[in-house]
């Protein structure tokens, strides 16, 4: 029996079952993790958690890792490239020295191939570690998030004492942009996931670029969260990374873990 874990928005783990058909023919009984609020201290898998909890699902229900097929976390379902495996081969032997703390090489090949001032980069252990970073120098503000998005925005800032002010989308989860200007009044501080997670809704270049001039002028952090726009065609077109110069409050956080498939690599 496989035990399917899964992951709906601010929920906890239940778990029923149901029927997976392959090929018309062999039907496989599954237990579906699914999500609610109740007893939400009471569960490491609380949805206001990280995807990925593997471990802690296994930990909840007393099985092995491999039972589960982790529908959670959104990592590219291509798996590893071969060109990551046979570099991570190479370098084993390397594991016995200290990293560069300054990752200074892989900051200059970032800067090469996004085309952008090495000033301008900061490498951390996944994007989470730079979320957190940044919340701890906005938390002394309110920072506005709109929402459904990705849960560590508000538990980041929440973590450190400063306050949030949700904006909820509606209209099939498209983010209006103009409504969400009328807030920054308020605010000091902005979440966006381009594309969003888990609505995978995009928001238009242009308009996206117009929003970071607004709270430039009114001198607001905008941090755009470009995780999973390495799943898209025109990444490289849709990015915000190529006019950073033109800004002085705005963050772009860019991931290796979705796109690479290697979230156990903590690296953003």
């Amino acid at each position: 029996m496989l035990h399917l874990l899964t992951k709906f928005g601010i929920q906890l783990i239940s778990h029923g079952t149901a029927s997976l058909q392959e090929k018309g023919s062999n039907v496989f009984t599954v237990n579906i993790v699914t999500m609610n609020r109740q007893n939400e201290s009471e569960n490491e898998l609380s949805g206001g958690n990280h995807g990925g909890q593997l471990c802690a699902a296994a930990r909840e229900f007393g099985l092995p890792k491999n039972k589960f097929l982790d529908f959670s976390a959104n990592v590219n379902p291509l798996g590893l490239p071969a060109p990551v495996k046979k570099a991570l081969k190479r370098e084993l032997a390397t594991v016995v020295h200290y990293p560069d703390p300054q990752c200074q090489e892989l900051i200059e090949k970032l800067a090469a191939y996004h085309r952008v001032d090495p000033e301008t980069l900061l490498v951390g252990n996944g994007a989470a570690e730079l979320i957190y970073l940044l919340a701890q120098g906005i938390a002394s503000g309110k920072t506005l998030i709109p929402v459904p998005t990705f849960c560590e925005y508000e538990r980041a800032v929440t973590n450190f004492g400063g306050q949030v002010s949700r904006f909820y989308m509606e209209e099939k989860w498209h983010l209006n942009l103009t409504q969400l200007t009328e807030r920054l009044t308020e605010v000091s501080a902005v979440f966006l996931c381009q594309p969003n997670n888990p609505t995978g809704h995009l928001i238009p270049r242009d308009s996206l670029l117009s929003f970071a001039r607004q709270c430039e002028q009114l001198r607001i952090f905008l941090i755009v969260d470009e995780a999973f726009i390495d799943f898209l065609e025109t990444a490289e077109l849709l990015s915000l990374i190529n006019v950073i110069n033109q800004f002085k409050n705005l963050v772009v956080l860019r991931s290796f873990t979705k796109i690479y498939a290697f979230p156990g690599l903590r690296l953003g």
